[in-house]
């Protein structure tokens, strides 16, 4: 079902919604993203899919930020900890500040509904143990976001999902 020009916009914006969780849904069920592969990096998502995402760097405001150094310093505190699943939620939740800093309801509701599958990935990843060769750094793509420098983010968030295995 596909809304009417004359639509409200949230309406065509839930629809799209609906319908890329639906894919994704559909391309995890039908073994295209078993446990413990990558998901694909996000340009590769938006190719595939057919949908886009404003940059947290040109969107984040001040509280945003705040929330990006407490979630960053969380995910390092599990890291240091040595806790695997302390790990995983912490670097689950930096993600989702992540996208929450960039102000968009679809890609929010998109990490969403996904993000069981991200968890998931990133457990399998670290294999039960947080080791410093797999570790992924995120504080230069939380510098790119402060600095309001979409290129860099982009291209550092790109990095984080092509890293080899580990989180």
């Amino acid at each position: 079902m596909t809304p009417h020009a004359d639509s409200p916009p949230s309406a065509r914006r839930q629809t799209l919604v609906r319908q890329v969780i639906d894919q994704l849904s559909a391309q995890i069920t039908n073994g295209e993203w078993p446990v413990g592969s990558k998901i694909p990096t996000e340009p590769r998502l938006v190719e595939r899919l057919g949908v886009g995402r404003n940059m947290a760097a040109l969107r984040r405001t001040p509280e945003d930020l705040m929330a990006l150094d407490r979630a960053l310093a969380e995910r390092e505190a599990a890291r240091l900890s040595g806790r695997v699943a302390a790990f995983v939620e912490a670097d689950a939740a930096l993600h989702t500040v992540i996208v929450a800093a960039a102000h968009n309801a679809m890609l929010a509701e998109l990490y969403a509904s996904i993000g069981a599958a991200m968890r998931a990935t990133v457990a399998e990843a670290v294999r039960g143990e947080l080791r410093p060769d797999r570790y992924v750094d995120h504080g230069r793509l939380i510098e790119a976001i402060r600095a309001g420098d979409a290129g860099r983010a982009a291209h550092e968030a790109g990095a984080i999902l092509e890293a080899p295995a580990g989180a």
